[in-house]
């Protein structure tokens, strides 16, 4: 028997009733899965925020002076809290001084204004501003000096990249990762003798820890070894291996972002030198003032004074 027109339309609209009621099922399938999803992302968000919340109130409640926090990269070993917003670590007795969030001493750091020259002070405890008040440390000795002698001209902006503990490798991993922030025009970087060592690691709540050096995993931890050379040299091979990566650290960041370098006595860098693998311009600290009383906080702490700070900033 053929089949009628009728037949055909009634195929035809159960076919349809058909497709529509698996696309129904499908659509109330998909629906409650999205919003068992929903909760579930809303519920594991609203757990993270609320973790994240305890996590800030927990770092913003330490006690000022235990301000270090792991940094994420290795390298860099260790900032300051930046949920504190100031810290009394190794700053002037009974006085305290801001931190940013980049966990630095010092204001925030911005985008650099158009027609401002930026100078960024690298270093460690010296640039820092080791047991100084906040005007007495290197980089406001410096603005001070840039605005007395600006005449009207573009300004400078002088900001400080250093940490008690820090050494070179610290010092370039941050400015590495930091770098299209910081924007630099020039680079002033500090280095002593003692930046041959591990950075310390940091443990709860917030010190310094030499045996938890993140340094430490290309060779046993250095700490505290300074006494082994004199200014003449080594007999540490390892030790010497340092001092020229440190230099090597220096030059490769120059080299790679063409940005400007003054080094201040960095040691090992006069025979560097004298080698012609890498020659920017070069400070070191004249005897007289080295040997000079009033160079040191005091006869135990050999950190630079409020005197010779402005010395430095001077010259």
């Amino acid at each position: 028997m053929k089949p009628t027109s009728g037949d055909t339309d009634r195929r035809v609209v159960n076919g349809l009733l058909l497709t529509a009621s698996i696309l129904l099922a499908y659509s109330i399938v998909v629906t409650v899965w999205a919003v068992l999803q929903e909760r579930r992302v809303s519920g594991r968000e609203a757990a993270l925020l609320a973790e994240a919340e305890l996590q800030e109130q927990l770092l913003a409640s330490q006690p000022s002076d235990l301000a270090l926090v792991p940094h994420l990269i290795d390298d860099v070993a260790f900032v300051l809290n930046p949920h504190m917003k100031t810290s009394t670590f190794r700053a002037h007795e009974g006085e305290s001084y801001p931190v940013n969030a980049l966990g630095l001493r010092g204001t925030e750091i911005g985008a650099k204004e158009p027609g401002v020259t930026r100078v960024a002070l690298v270093g460690d405890s010296v640039v820092f501003g080791w047991l100084l008040r906040e005007e007495d440390k290197l980089g406001s000795v410096l603005t001070r000096l840039a605005a007395e002698g600006s005449a009207g001209e573009a300004a400078i902006e002088f900001v400080t990249v250093a940490l008690p503990g820090w050494n070179v490798r610290s010092q370039h991993a941050f400015l590495e990762s930091h770098l299209r922030l910081l924007d630099p025009d020039l680079v002033i970087w500090w280095s002593l003798r003692n930046d041959i060592e591990d950075a310390p690691g940091v443990v709860p709540p917030g010190i310094h820890a030499l045996w938890a050096s993140p340094h430490g995993d290309d060779a046993s931890p250095f700490g505290m070894l300074p006494h082994l050379f004199s200014e003449q040299g080594t007999f540490m091979p390892i030790l010497e291996d340092r001092r020229r990566e440190n230099i090597e650290l220096i030059a490769s960041f120059r080299a790679e972002h063409d940005i400007p370098v003054m080094v201040i006595d960095l040691p090992g860098f006069d025979v560097y030198r004298q080698q012609g693998a890498f020659d920017p311009p070069w400070i070191r600290i004249p005897p007289k003032y080295r040997q000079d009383e009033r160079w040191t906080l005091s006869d135990s702490d050999l950190h630079p004074s409020p005197w010779a700070i402005r010395i430095l900033a001077v010259g």
